[in-house]
């Protein structure tokens, strides 16, 4: 409430400041007569603590860099407050370009911006149908500066391709890569060997799989979209990975398992398709997520190999596309699974469906034992992207609140199209909700949730 009040005094300020100089500076300093007590308030503040403030200001990496912005807007409010601002170089570091949104930034700003900061933490995507000399001389202002890039986040169009090419990458710890080019003479395996503190990489393009080799043995978190040959040989270098999203999108022969990639320090794990486990073993894995992509028996049967040969015990298991009956006995043999989250995108009157295979617990449900079904499910989420699925949810929680031997605490509804949700469903989850199962129904951050499910990057 405190963080809120003093940003809203920030931007109070600074409309008054625009509304008596619409056409500010870069750099111009202003003194400005505090309108309000919280500015006033702000003022007599310690140096230290106004700097923590104008930290938590800051915007995220979906807001272009703007002058009408903080850390900018900081520096037009008073010359107290524009000395304490410069003088703190990670309120400058973070950079946000997105051509498709803004086509032209002020390179003399940016310069500005880049001598401010200590580190750089750069967010380039670029438009291939628009500018593409401002875009060119932007990337090469910032590829100037490579050996202060901390973060990198960047999409290429082909023609900012050969200027991936700088000569100093030690400060790089988290890069995402991704590029709409074909061309064969982009060699991203040279751009990232330079990367030696890298600790977290994601790589993709929807024409050519990503590269073979990397600095791999600090790697602890790695997100590839490419061929299995090449996630296997970048697996088998990277002994310190902590979380992994294996994509796969290029049609190849699986070959056959022989003695499994381990990886000892794996937590997180994340697979386009079950045939990936066929080829791993994480014995210290706390959370696993699928997106099944096909509906078929060998789904469960494969991740129940996997299980047994790591000799796991995750305690969350996300399910994503049709989900199939095996899954019922993975959980009722894993007990140490108590968290369970289910996207499913099929037919709501599929045979298969997720509520009557193996988590609904009501009168019409067919289970024979719907009383000691699960136990120790403690945590359920879902994904609704059809009108009566959240319907039979509340059922399936309202009897699975209510049996003698059921631990469940916590439920989560993401819900894609609110207007689904009617009136009588509304009741139902306060009523809940009243008898104590802790329940949260999510709409606008549903596909943020989402992606958290699934491993992605907080980039994505």
């Amino acid at each position: 409430m405190v963080l809120e009040t003093h940003q809203n005094a920030v931007l109070s300020a600074h409309n008054a400041d625009s509304r008596s100089s619409p056409d500010l500076t870069i750099d111009s300093k202003i003194e400005i007569t505090p309108a309000c007590s919280e500015i006033a308030s702000i003022g007599r503040m310690a140096t230290e603590i106004l700097g923590e403030i104008f930290l938590c200001t800051l915007p995220s990496f979906r807001d272009v860099v703007s002058i009408k912005k903080c850390p900018w807007v900081l520096t037009h409010v008073c010359s107290r407050w524009r000395a304490v601002a410069v003088t703190l170089p990670s309120l400058w570091s973070l950079l946000v370009f997105n051509f498709a949104v803004q086509p032209h930034y002020s390179r003399e700003m940016i310069h500005i911006q880049i001598q401010r900061a200590r580190f750089l933490e750069i967010h380039f995507s670029g438009n291939r149908d628009d500018n593409p000399p401002a875009q060119i001389a932007l990337f090469g202002l910032l590829a100037n500066y490579a050996a202060r890039w901390q973060e990198l986040d960047i999409h290429l169009p082909s023609y900012l391709v050969p200027l991936l090419n700088p000569r100093d990458l030690t400060a790089l710890r988290r890069a995402r890569l991704s590029w709409d080019s074909t061309s064969q003479e982009f060699n991203v395996v040279d751009f990232f060997q330079m990367a030696t503190s890298l600790v977290d990489i994601t790589v993709s393009c929807g024409f050519r799989f990503a590269p073979n080799s990397l600095p791999t043995l600090r790697l602890t978190r790695y997100d590839g979209h490419c061929p299995w040959i090449t996630h296997s040989a970048l697996l088998k270098l990277s002994p310190n990975l902590q979380e992994v999203r294996i994509e796969h999108h290029f049609r190849e022969e699986w070959p056959e398992p022989g003695e499994p990639i381990v990886l000892l320090h794996l937590r997180r794990l994340f697979v386009k398709s079950t045939r990936s486990l066929d080829y791993l073993k994480a014995p210290n894995l706390e959370e696993i997520a699928i997106d099944v992509v096909t509906d078929g028996s060998e789904n469960g049967l494969t991740l129940e190999r996997f299980m047994m040969r790591s000799s796991c015990s995750p305690r969350s298991l996300c399910l994503g596309g049709p989900v199939v009956k095996s899954m019922a006995s993975i959980l009722q043999r894993h007990p140490s699974i108590t968290e369970v989250k289910i996207f499913e995108r099929i037919d709501p009157q599929h045979e298969c469906d997720v509520l009557s295979t193996f988590l609904v617990l009501s009168s019409d449900s067919d289970c024979t034992s719907s009383a000691s079904l699960l136990p120790h499910i403690t945590s359920i989420s879902f994904v609704c992207d059809h009108g009566d699925f959240h319907d039979r949810i509340l059922r399936m929680l309202e009897s699975r609140w209510n049996a003698a031997d059921c631990s469940l605490r916590a439920a989560e509804i993401l819900i894609l199209y609110l207007e689904c949700l009617d009136a009588q469903s509304m009741a139902k989850i306060a009523t809940l909700q009243a008898a104590g199962l802790q329940i949260k129904v999510c709409d606008e951050e549903a596909n943020d949730l989402i992606d958290r499910w699934y491993l992605l990057s907080d980039w994505h």
